[in-house]
């Protein structure tokens, strides 16, 4: 079985052994897989060619695809007829056969579309587990390739929203700590995610902990207005305000009761 890990630096495996850019050809054809990983169609040759080389394409460019391709193909699936190869050949083009391999992504994608019939501990496990899976950024190691940043800003978003949702669920099961964490990588994905802070004052505030919510307001209120020169939402600070206020009745129930 070819395992992909998408998520972080590209990983893939086949059987128990990891292959690494060398074992994949070198970094071209390293490229060209993820290049296919990225699209969920047909890719067609030119297009390919083109964000492979840019201007600075070789004198055969798509002899030389071809012999990426063949190289891959040996590669993930040694003595495997090439029609039932994970790189599948359509005319002028080639498309990954996703359902021959193990991809993170498209797990991630799947437990996001269960996610609606669902019941509330379902949920919960698969918020969990797609927010594992997802723990950094999609294909890490490509920076700066301009055909990354689509897919890479689409899963970001899903990143976000997924760590945020399983904070708000956990929370809802009095699971306290783990919706503390997962309200911090929430924040860590994106350090202006206001209802990221929401879930991490609750959580704070359900620990008793009001030195935690006064910080997670100011952290919030710091990078508002250093990322996107707006204040904090009104509903933030009434939120604040609530968690404290309500610990200071605790303690004085607590002093005098």
């Amino acid at each position: 079985m070819i395992t992909v890990r998408m998520f972080g630096p590209l990983s893939v495996r086949v059987g128990e052994r990891v292959l690494g850019p060398r074992d994949l050809g070198g970094v071209k054809p390293r490229r060209l897989l993820e290049l296919l990983l990225v699209q969920e169609r047909a890719v067609a040759k030119d297009e390919l060619i083109d964000d492979l080389w840019g201007d600075k394409q070789p004198r055969d460019p798509i002899a030389t695809l071809e012999a990426y391709v063949s190289v891959l193909r040996s590669s993930l699936q040694p003595g495997v007829h090439r029609d039932d190869s994970l790189i599948a050949t359509q005319p002028g083009a080639y498309r990954l056969v996703r359902e021959r391999a193990d991809i993170d992504v498209d797990r991630f994608d799947a437990l996001l579309r269960a996610l609606p019939v669902a019941d509330e501990h379902e949920r919960r496990s698969m918020l969990a587990e797609a927010a594992a899976l997802a723990m950094a950024p999609v294909l890490e190691d490509e920076r700066y390739a301009e055909w990354v940043q689509a897919p890479r800003r689409h899963y970001e978003r899903m990143r976000l929203e997924v760590h945020v949702a399983a904070a708000e669920a956990h929370l809802e099961a009095g699971m306290t700590s783990a919706a503390l964490d997962f309200a911090e990588r929430a924040i860590g994905i994106d350090r202006s995610c206001e209802s990221g802070y929401h879930a991490a004052m609750c959580a704070a505030g359900q620990l008793g902990r009001r030195d935690l919510v006064a910080r997670y307001f100011e952290q919030c209120e710091r990078a508002l207005r250093a990322d996107l020169d707006v204040p904090v939402m009104p509903a933030t600070v009434a939120l604040r305000d609530q968690l404290l206020e309500e610990r200071r009745l605790v303690g004085a129930a607590t002093r005098f009761g």
